[in-house]
């Protein structure tokens, strides 16, 4: 009896001891938050120590303060609380917010027991709980931006690039010679596969235009690297640069690129943001794009309601205003939940801060996916549209792709074109600029929860921020631009290296004549020519031919 008894105890104890051992293990992630900056050893009256002097610069240009809210975290909190017990690993600190954000693993759910003791922690906030050993239940995450990049037939479709800039008015801005120059966006996005060493990006990296990258997911330097290849996609349809091929809406701002999506949906992400749209902020970045929304997470706990779509409550929404504050036009997103039980806008495209952009058709209806408003305080949002169906891009081997489907193209199409319309006078602020492209938006009068103001006319917003008109660009039939050019006053300027007669011809898009004029042209100058278009009533696609009496012929195409 004695052994039997001796046999099941010894059973009992071997059976306790793996199930210990087989203790379901979760890595957490907490946002901490700190209760002050006292004895910081930074000061507002030296911001050269955490801000680049371009972003001293914006903030001087716009008249914003340097405040306690930009200055880093303490770093003895920081310390304190890694050292207060074993097994903390700091991700990440957020001036904005005075808080860091925390992983550890645990298995017996007491690890923070305590922290409250902390004099100097005000609070804390559980972002994600991850399983990572001792269950097969294991998180699987799908590519949850997967549908957005299919070809699809209804609602129209834009044949050619620069379609996407003439949809809006805005080939006028880039005839102009405002494509982006000396102004600086920001991409925060997933990852961006394969753009250092593509043809289409060539020129960002020989003329050192891209002046940061950072992964605050896998915490290092190097955004070239992901699987996903989301932010390759959306990041083309604004700084690529492959003149006659494909070109950007910005094709020569300078940029900034910055991971804070990671795989699955937890609220850490939403914290990844704040500190890239910080750092961006302290590069001196003008405009940021965010082709990211969040509402439903993995785990119903964490999900926001649409109640909370105010703006003022998602960690997101709250970073976005401030971002908004610094001097910043922060661009958003409004969300692909149109056709879902959700159905609204998601968060920052919630905030007052974000310009929040929804999607069209090249027909002009809207795609029925984008997400709509109102805010949940009754705000119109999206703010405005811009194409977000069967959208020109260039996927991640650099190919030339048509049906990108999502509201995450149209956010950055229209980041571009804000951008070089704030080029052509930064004497504006980012408000102002906001304020001008919804007032040249054709719903500006009648705004709706669908469309909010509608599509935008660059060309009238920027006779809204200069008062006149943007000049209409000479006809240069030696420049081979980038697309087809915008022929606006009937004036041609060509250069020849002999005096002698030239006949111009204008031919319709399949080849058929439609008007011929002759000109005299003067040796080593720039002849300027009036052009007879009177007959040219129709808006569309031509071709203007030139040929001299000496045997040599030019034609270029273009668009009225």
């Amino acid at each position: 009896m004695r052994i039997c008894i001796g046999i099941i105890f010894t059973f009992l104890f071997v059976l306790c001891c793996n199930l210990s051992a087989q203790k379901t293990k979760i890595e957490y992630k907490y946002w901490v938050k700190f209760s002050d900056k006292n004895n910081s050893e930074f000061s507002v009256f030296n911001p050269s120590e955490f801000l680049s002097q371009r972003a001293i610069d914006r903030r001087e240009r716009y008249n914003i303060p340097v405040e306690e809210e930009d200055l880093p975290v303490n770093s003895n909190y920081i310390n304190d609380l890694k050292n207060w017990k074993e097994g903390i690993k700091i991700l990440h600190s957020s001036k904005w917010f005075n808080a860091v954000a925390i992983q550890f693993e645990d298995t017996t759910k007491t690890f923070l027991a305590g922290i409250d003791e902390l004099t100097f922690v005000s609070d804390t906030v559980l972002l994600s709980q991850v399983i990572v050993e001792g269950s097969d239940d294991r998180p699987f995450y799908n590519d949850k931006f997967e549908d957005e990049a299919e070809e699809n037939e209804m609602g129209g479709e834009f044949k050619d690039y620069w379609e996407q800039l003439d949809f809006m008015n805005g080939l006028g801005l880039h005839e102009n010679e405002f494509k982006g120059q000396g102004m600086l966006i920001a991409v925060i996005d997933n990852g961006f596969p394969h753009v250092d060493t593509l043809r289409a990006y060539q020129s960002l990296f020989e003329d050192n235009r891209l002046l940061a990258h950072k992964d605050f997911v896998e915490l290092d330097n190097d955004v070239f690297n992901n699987n996903s290849s989301h932010g390759t996609k959306i990041v083309s349809t604004c700084a690529a640069n492959l003149p006659g091929e494909f070109v950007g809406t910005a094709p020569l701002a300078d940029y900034i690129f910055l991971i804070s999506e990671a795989p699955g949906e937890h609220r850490i992400e939403e914290v990844n943001w704040v500190v890239a749209a910080e750092f961006a902020d302290s590069c001196g970045a003008d405009v940021t794009n965010t082709s990211l929304g969040y509402s439903d997470f993995d785990g119903t706990a964490y999900d926001y309601t649409p109640e909370e779509m105010d703006g003022q409550t998602t960690i997101i929404a709250k970073a976005s205003n401030v971002a908004a504050s610094k001097g910043m036009l922060v661009i958003t997103s409004a969300g692909n939940e149109g056709n879902s039980d959700w159905g609204i806008i998601t968060s920052p495209g919630d905030a007052p801060g974000a310009f929040t952009i929804g999607g069209v058709q090249p027909d002009s209806s809207m795609y029925t996916s984008s997400s709509q408003g109102p805010t949940a305080d009754s705000r119109i949002k999206p703010d405005v549209v811009a194409p977000g169906f069967n959208v020109i891009y260039l996927n991640n081997v650099g190919t030339v792709r048509d049906g990108g489907n999502g509201t995450s193209y149209a956010a950055p199409i229209l980041a571009g074109l804000a951008t070089c319309l704030w080029q052509s006078n930064l004497d504006k602020t980012p408000e102002e600029i906001k304020q001008a492209i919804i007032e040249s938006a054709h719903l500006a009068s009648m705004p709706n929860y669908e469309m909010g103001n509608g599509i935008p006319d660059f060309a009238l917003a920027y006779k809204i921020i200069n008062g006149s008109d943007l000049p209409a660009g000479i006809f240069n039939i030696s420049d081979k631009s980038d697309y087809p050019s915008q022929l606006n006053n009937d004036k041609l300027k060509y250069y020849t290296d002999k005096t002698g007669k030239i006949k111009v011809e204008l031919l319709s898009n399949n080849g058929r004549l439609l008007a011929q004029q002759s000109f005299f042209a003067l040796e080593n100058q720039y002849n300027v020519f009036h052009l007879n278009f009177n007959n040219l009533v129709t808006k569309g696609l031509y071709i203007l031919s030139i040929e001299d009496n000496f045997g040599r012929k030019e034609s270029l195409k273009f668009i009225r």
